[in-house]
């Protein structure tokens, strides 16, 4: 057999490596382009990829006479990619905040003078990033290094947190992810070259690439101004304000999100729309006729979706109580019955082929790295009391989302509870002074990582779960997207920057730079409530109330996920899930096409966002017209189609 071969087992994996090497750099400097004009994907962005990684080994097995493309050697390149857009998102936004608030010190008084010194570069290099006007870099060398190793740390701590849970949630839990699930049913159809499923797949592409093209501000949008699209977004809000006013009626309709919907569990969609339903249709209107919800006439509905989040019922601090009880009650509930199956079922797992490092040293290594971390934190001019507040804080919520995001492919947000509570707690005055700067950079430093590198190590490894891929080979794979993304998306950001300016051509970064910010000047301003903090207890008590009702009576299909997702996305998503939902039990019986040309369908809108956003920064960039862009980017995706067809026909 090939694959007994030591030296074509190491040929093949060497071959892997380089793969998810080199994908990973091309998708690092992708996720800077997603990050400057506001995209957003996590595992989208990976099962894509699948597509490219697909062509890379079949060229490789035709060509070279190598036997690549088994399940494995998917999951790497997979793990890989995931990892470059769990951690680049957001810490490069803290990154491009920071700057920008040390270049404008005018606009961002007296914030941007009280910011760690040494996390900025010198006065030249700030010019530069706002500017332009060159780039240095053995004068941007040690802030690199610095946020290399700080987001570096950061990450280990998640990939212990994610390692100590890690059984539990993919193997004794019912956690489904929804992304691992989809990426697993095509990497399988791949592996055994099911022909009839990539062609279902395939058609899928199709029909999501051209429909998304359809949408306003993607290509025919580019091509023709003023040419009929379809809208992303339906807001009927407006058209209910005169019987239910403060009500919010929105729908999602991007292409990507209603496909990969339909993996979600039923109970998570119908539990969402209810409450969604409940809050925003039902409950808001009532808060404004009782004086308790702010109403303006005239405003959209995610305006009113926000009144009634903060104000009133406030439902956005009730998803945080929420997502207390998703961090704890879980484990409470399933503990028992993990410690009576946890022998059985290790026998079954691969002969202990997925463990990774011994319980014991999981916990030392755990321990260890949250120590450095608290006090790697207090040179950011924090006490050490603090930092365990942020780090702990952000461990809590870190395996909430975990738990959040395996039933629904979306991640809740959490920094601004956390640094608010960091106010409430230790700086009740709210002053503007060196520690509550530093506490909330801190806050932000912590948050950026912890979780969304959490929430996308367990996807990972639920995919290497569902194939019975090594664990350890894994989180070879998460190591490597991390480094990656670490290193060439700080690098890439400051380059791109200052070379071409943060507010010239198409890369508006000052969007993303003044987010944080501003946002950061107003948690000064704000403090909480006895009202917010009743709120947060009740979510927690509803949360809780819904586990223990699922586990009683599953068929009332009533989730403490949906109840979350509910308050926080309200009926953008609740009716969403809604029609996802009829959709799935309409087509049960025809489960096996449906489900691949699902993927195929998510997977051609992402594809066609990529294709899009590099024909517009070529085109803004001044290298071509309006119309070429357009054109060449649907010859790509239908070269893209017909090379793969002609993969399927050998």
């Amino acid at each position: 057999m090939e694959l007994n071969n030591p030296t074509k087992m190491w040929k093949r994996n060497l071959s892997v490596f380089m793969i998810s090497f080199f994908f990973g750099i091309f998708w690092a400097v992708l996720q800077v382009v997603f990050e400057v004009i506001g995209y957003f994907w996590l595992g989208e962005i990976a099962i894509t990829a699948m597509m490219f990684t697909y062509l890379l080994f079949f060229a490789m097995n035709k060509l070279m006479k190598q036997k690549t493309g088994q399940y494995s050697d998917y999951g790497f390149v997979f793990g890989t990619i995931e990892m470059v857009f769990g951690i680049g998102y957001g810490y490069l936004s803290l990154l491009i905040s920071l700057i920008f608030m040390a270049a404008l010190p005018e606009k961002f008084s007296p914030v941007a003078q009280y910011l760690p010194n040494f996390l900025l570069p010198p006065k030249s290099n700030l010019e530069n990033f706002v500017n332009g006007g060159g780039f240095s870099f053995s004068s941007w060398l040690p802030q690199i290094i610095i946020y290399f190793f700080l987001g570096l740390t950061m990450v280990f701590l998640s990939f212990f947190i994610v390692l100590w849970v890690r059984k539990f949630v993919v193997r004794d839990s019912r956690a489904v992810f929804p992304i691992a699930e989809a990426a697993s049913i095509l990497i399988s159809s791949f592996e055994r070259g099911n022909k009839k499923v990539l062609r279902y797949v395939l058609l899928g592409v199709l029909v999501g690439y051209f429909l998304q093209a359809f949408r306003t501000g993607h290509i025919l949008w580019f091509m023709a101004p003023g040419f009929p699209t379809l809208p992303e977004y339906l807001d009927l809000s407006s058209y209910l304000q005169k019987y239910l006013p403060g009500a919010s009626l929105m729908l999602d309709l991007r292409v990507p999100v209603f496909a990969f919907s339909y993996f979600i569990p039923l109970n998570v969609q119908i539990s969402t729309f209810i409450f969604s339903v409940i809050a925003y249709l039902m409950l808001s209107p009532l808060g404004v006729k009782q004086g308790m919800i702010p109403w303006e006439q005239g405003r959209t509905g995610l305006f009113y979706q926000l009144s009634a989040g903060r104000t009133g019922f406030y439902f956005l601090y009730q998803v945080i109580g929420g997502l207390i009880a998703v961090s704890c009650i879980p484990l409470v509930i399933k503990w028992s019955e993990m410690k009576k199956t946890s022998k059985t079922e290790n026998k079954r797992l691969r002969g202990g082929k997925d463990k990774i490092l011994p319980q014991n040293y999981l916990f030392i290594g755990l321990l260890t790295l949250f120590l450095v971390s608290v006090v790697l934190l207090t040179l950011l001019n924090v006490s050490f009391y603090i930092s365990l507040f942020i780090v702990l804080a952000n461990v809590l919520f870190a395996i909430a989302n975990i738990w959040v995001f395996s039933s629904s492919n979306l991640f809740i947000p959490t920094r601004w509870m956390v640094t608010r509570s960091l106010f409430n707690f230790f700086f009740p005055t709210h002053e503007i002074n060196k520690e509550t700067v530093g506490s909330v950079v801190a806050s932000h430093v912590v948050g950026e990582t912890v979780q969304p590198v959490s929430v996308t190590g367990m996807e990972t490894f639920k995919l290497a779960f569902k194939g019975k891929m090594e664990g350890r080979k894994m989180l070879i794979a998460q190591i490597l997207g991390v480094t990656i993304a670490l290193a060439v998306t700080l690098t890439f950001t400051i380059w791109l920057s200052s070379t071409i300016g943060t507010f010239t051509r198409i890369f508006p970064l000052q969007s993303t730079a003044q987010h944080i910010p501003l946002g950061i000047i107003g948690l000064f301003k704000d403090k909480l409530k006895v009202e917010n903090w009743s709120s947060v207890g009740v979510g927690f008590i509803v949360s809780t109330l819904l586990f223990y009702l699922d586990k009683l009576y599953p068929f009332l299909e009533l989730s403490p996920y949906g109840f979350i997702l509910g308050l926080f996305f309200g009926t953008s998503y609740g009716f969403l899930f809604f029609l996802t939902g009829l959709f799935k039990v309409a087509t049960k019986k025809y489960k096996e096409k449906v489900l691949p040309f699902m993927i195929g369908l998510g997977i051609g809108s992402i594809l066609e966002i990529i294709v899009f956003l590099f024909s517009w920064v070529i085109f803004n960039l001044g290298y071509s017209s309006s119309t070429v862009p357009g054109v060449a980017s649907i010859v790509i995706a239908a070269a893209l189609i017909y090379v793969i067809v002609f993969s399927l026909r050998e």
